[in-house]
């Protein structure tokens, strides 16, 4: 694909249905769903938040922070992988598997692909380096 058909794909994209208007921000957390061409939806948390910084003119200006982050982050603190799916409750009767994957010792996975505005369950296998050494009755 040359830069030219790259281009005017970028341009016809839809404006997206949620928007920070730099003169309407308030402090919020929301979950937003993006758009996606696959059978993977994509989750974010986008937040904004603002500290007052006090000025000479006795009024206040908010120095304003957005952040985009996965709306879920698993840690594993562990000295050895471990595992992890994620599961999402589809409906009563069962689940879905959103993301499956490794984490390797002392780092994070970022999960972009569940909703967590559902119930959301975790598996996790942590792999070799742990030996049970007594049997708890």
């Amino acid at each position: 694909m040359d830069q030219g058909s790259l281009y005017s794909q970028k341009q016809e994209t839809k404006m997206p249905n949620f928007a920070f208007k730099l003169n309407q921000l308030e402090k919020k957390d929301i979950i937003l769903r993006c758009s996606s061409t696959g059978s993977r939806q994509c989750w974010l948390s986008i937040g904004a938040d603002a500290s007052i910084l006090h000025t000479e003119l006795n009024s206040p200006v908010y120095d304003w922070r957005i952040s985009v982050n996965p709306p879920l982050k698993l840690e594993n603190r562990l000295p050895c992988p471990a595992e992890f799916t994620i599961w999402e409750k589809a409906n009563e009767e069962s689940c879905i598997e959103p993301q499956h994957g490794i984490i390797s010792s002392r780092r994070s996975a970022h999960i972009y692909s569940a909703d967590t505005q559902k119930p959301i369950y975790l598996t996790l296998f942590v792999q070799g380096g742990w030996v049970l050494e007594k049997v708890i009755t």
